[in-house]
């Protein structure tokens, strides 16, 4: 629901390496520059499960540094989970 008003390519759910459970933040691509744009605009402080997202724009693409590239893609992340202190 949180993304209805926008045209998403894909998803991709970030997960840890030995446990597979979910590490708290996503990697969303918007269909174009303008989609991702939006997105970021209307997103930027909205909650998710009384969370506050995070929405970062991004040229996409592997090995981007989060320039704006021709691609025309775009991400939008929520903010990663507060890590509790370890008992070490």
């Amino acid at each position: 629901d949180l993304f209805r008003d926008h045209r998403v390519a894909r998803i991709n759910l970030a997960k840890d390496r030995d446990t597979g459970k979910p590490r708290g933040f996503a990697f969303v691509a918007m269909e174009t520059k303008g989609d991702a744009e939006r997105a970021v605009r209307n997103l930027r402080g909205a909650e998710l499960h009384g969370r506050p997202l995070r929405i970062d724009f991004s040229g996409g693409g592997k090995g981007d540094k989060g320039g704006k590239s021709d691609k025309g893609k775009g991400k939008a992340a929520p903010i990663p989970k507060k890590r509790r202190p370890s008992s070490s």
